[in-house]
């Protein structure tokens, strides 16, 4: 993403409606920030479901670091075990208890997707049935790890604290989508991502925010991260991204040297952070940040400006993704940390730069163009793999049916359009 005065088409279709949805503006929920008591109180919700809970053990880890942990007052408390359904819905050929009471080795190369959820509400009303749904969708396509990506929340640009929204899904879903994704045998990424709505009004984006006293703004960060990282331990989550596109904040080494070592003291996954694709060439010192070198994986948004045209070729768009892959592998070798694709993807406009993700132009979506992206990212295999340890494209919604998609609704989404044929190519 890029610094600008309004939000790009990436934000905007991120947020574009889906049933179930509420209005989103800049890819934000137009929903309050500041109060917490929906979000609160949709946990304490029951139903008279059947019980199926006996099928499996609940996933409790009992290492020192959760055993010993206090949640603190933004996060409510929850038990290992969802209670306000029965989890998960079980299905004959769904591996055992035992392959989700343990982290995943995560594969050689990551075929990744991403799913943002907004809230607790999702198409069908059942949060569990929504998310093996669709990871069974995702499944058939190859995938092998899903980032689960949800907002978090700032009241504006210039504010010290960061709290969960009444857009960001309870623990329990997040417990859900998890093991859902476990039980498909795939690793997870969970990723919390600074919700846009209460800053765009100001002309400022997640990664121009300017909080008035930085100190204060970390301590709350790091606090709000170090819960949900003990809740990805509780529940072996494979990978943990701490952060994505706050590229003004970005310069600041010791406090993410800080946010990384509290991380790691309660979480024994693999860390991450996401940086724009053009991070490193900003005057943010980000180049020069050291803390770099602690994360486990170099986090990119990788909506990288190709220069091509509409119409272009699968052939040219993997030689315009050669400077790309380039760039990856420079940082790769600079930091001696592998690089990861944290999120990428494209609509496909129909305007003169349909590979530019800044909103320029029309927001027809061109299905021709946006396969050729994909096809043409996958054509050089050797290459992908040499740059990256993995990839996830953008996206999915729990809030919409995977079996009623439609296809001419613009959107990232590559499902039932010619992408998804270029997708399960990519990935089989």
């Amino acid at each position: 993403m890029k610094e600008g005065f309004g939000p790009s088409i990436k934000d905007i279709v991120r947020g574009a409606a889906v049933a179930g949805a509420v209005l989103y503006v800049g890819g934000c929920a137009k929903e309050s920030t500041s109060s917490h008591a929906t979000w609160e109180a949709s946990k304490t919700a029951t139903s008279t479901a059947p019980d199926y809970t006996s099928l499996i053990t609940p996933i409790v880890n009992t290492s020192t670091p959760n055993s010993e942990s206090t949640p603190t007052s933004e996060i409510p408390t929850v038990d290992p075990t969802p209670t306000d359904e029965p989890y998960p819905s079980k299905t004959p050929e769904l591996p055992e208890d035992p392959l989700i009471k343990e982290r995943f080795a995560l594969p050689e190369f990551i075929q990744g997707f991403s799913v943002l959820q907004y809230g607790n509400e999702v198409y069908n009303g059942n949060f569990s049935e929504a998310s093996n749904q669709w990871l069974d969708r995702l499944q058939k396509l190859g995938v092998n790890s899903a980032s689960f990506v949800f907002p978090i929340y700032q009241d504006n640009y210039r504010s010290n604290s960061v709290h969960p929204g009444d857009g960001t899904p309870t623990l329990d879903n997040m417990r859900r989508f998890i093991r859902s994704a476990k039980f498909h045998g795939m690793s997870v990424m969970l990723r919390p991502i600074l919700d846009e709505g209460s800053i765009v009004a100001d002309g400022r984006w997640r990664g121009s925010i300017e909080p008035d006293n930085r100190d204060a703004w970390f301590e709350s960060y790091k606090s709000l991260i170090v819960d949900y990282a003990k809740m990805a331990e509780s529940e072996y989550v494979e990978v943990l991204d701490i952060g994505s596109e706050l590229v003004s904040l970005e310069g600041e080494s010791d406090k993410w040297k800080d946010v990384i070592k509290s991380v790691r003291e309660v979480f024994k996954g693999k860390i991450t952070y996401s940086f724009n694709h053009d991070s490193f060439d900003n005057s943010n010192s980000t180049a020069g940040s050291d803390y770099i070198k602690d994360l486990d994986f170099i986090g990119m948004d990788a909506y990288y400006p190709l220069d091509l045209g509409k119409g272009a070729s699968p052939e040219q768009v993997s030689a315009a993704f050669q400077y790309a892959f380039d760039r990856m592998s420079s940082l790769k070798k600079t930091y001696g940390v592998p690089v990861l694709i944290a999120e990428m993807g494209t609509i496909g406009h129909q305007f003169d730069r349909p590979w530019a993700w800044d909103g320029s132009g029309n927001n027809a979506q061109d299905i021709k163009d946006q396969a050729a992206y994909y096809a043409g990212f996958c054509m050089d295999r050797d290459r992908m793999k040499q740059s990256l340890s993995g990839v996830y494209f953008w996206t999915a919604y729990l809030g919409e049916d995977p079996g009623k998609i439609d296809p001419n609704t613009p959107s990232f989404a590559p499902f039932n359009k010619p992408a998804e044929t270029e997708l399960d190519k990519c990935y089989s």
